[in-house]
């Protein structure tokens, strides 16, 4: 699918999913491995059960039928699911907006059945491939919810160094579970399309005015400014360094008021993600 036109940028990357099979993501590394973060259950696979581009060519521009889809599969008492993480990464220049955005849909189960389930939209700061150390590098989740919820969050982690040279982690939002999504949950129908977005604003005079904000079809739901990072080296790290784009689907983990799947949790696209496109744009 062809990114959406947005006003007053250009598109600098994009993904609009169409492709041949004998390079289905040739804009992506797709992760294998069986690590397991944030007590999740899942392991990460690329076979096509779990993970696959379909085509329609024939169908009418702009929408051809181009998806990209993530289907978790439980088999054998194991879950497997797919994460992808796009190639190349990009920053917003002084003096500019960039926004960093993707077309999705999320499985449409009811909750009953979605126990577990985590799908994300997010962005790893670039440095982490070269050596930076997670959450040092950064992080941007521009889209995350869990367990069938109506709802969504937006947040952002970064990393410090503790007087006894250990990493410690910093998170926006701060508070309770209930607290956080009170204050900041974003509600959405899950059966629908919707597309979700970061926007770096550089264009202020002081980097303390400087803003990251995430919208939802365009509206915004939430927003943090250098001045509330209140540090100008972090904020650099935040907002000035190149990010490149993931999207999975764990299965179990720490998301606020998610749990682990269950007997009822269902499989393929009932708690699946499918992806139309994933762009960045760069104000003109």
């Amino acid at each position: 699918m062809t990114p959406d036109k947005i006003l007053g940028y250009s598109l600098l990357w994009y993904d609009g999913f169409r492709t041949t099979e004998e390079a289905p993501y040739h804009k992506w590394n797709s992760i294998v491995n069986q690590t397991k973060y944030n007590n999740e259950q899942q392991r990460y696979d690329s076979a096509w059960d779990v993970t696959h581009i379909h085509s329609n060519f024939g169908g009418p521009e702009p929408h051809v039928g181009d998806t990209m889809y993530i289907t978790p599969q439980l088999h054998d008492g194991e879950w497997r699911s797919a994460r992808i993480e796009g190639k190349e990464a990009y920053s917003c220049p002084a003096g500019k907006s960039l926004i960093l955005q993707a077309n999705l849909t999320v499985g449409g189960a009811p909750s009953d059945r979605q126990a577990g389930i985590w799908p994300a939209f997010w962005a790893l700061g670039d440095s982490q491939r070269h050596g930076t150390e997670w959450p040092m590098c950064g992080e941007w989740d521009i889209f995350e919810t869990s367990d069938g919820h109506d709802w969504t969050l937006g947040s952002l982690h970064w990393g410090e160094k503790n007087p006894d040279g250990a990493v410690g982690r910093i998170s926006l939002p701060t508070g309770s579970a209930d607290e956080v999504i009170s204050e900041y949950g974003n509600r959405y129908d899950h059966t629908q399309p919707h597309t979700w977005s970061i926007k770096v604003d550089r264009t202020k005079g002081s980097w303390k005015d400087e803003t990251l904000t995430w919208s939802m079809d365009g509206k915004q739901f939430y927003q943090v400014k250098g001045s509330d990072v209140n540090n100008e080296e972090q904020w650099g790290v935040l907002a000035h360094e190149p990010y490149f784009p993931v999207l999975n689907v764990a299965v179990g983990g720490t998301f606020p008021k998610g749990g682990q799947p269950n007997g009822q949790t269902a499989t393929g696209m009932d708690t699946g993600m499918t992806v139309q496109y994933v762009a960045f744009y760069i104000s003109d």
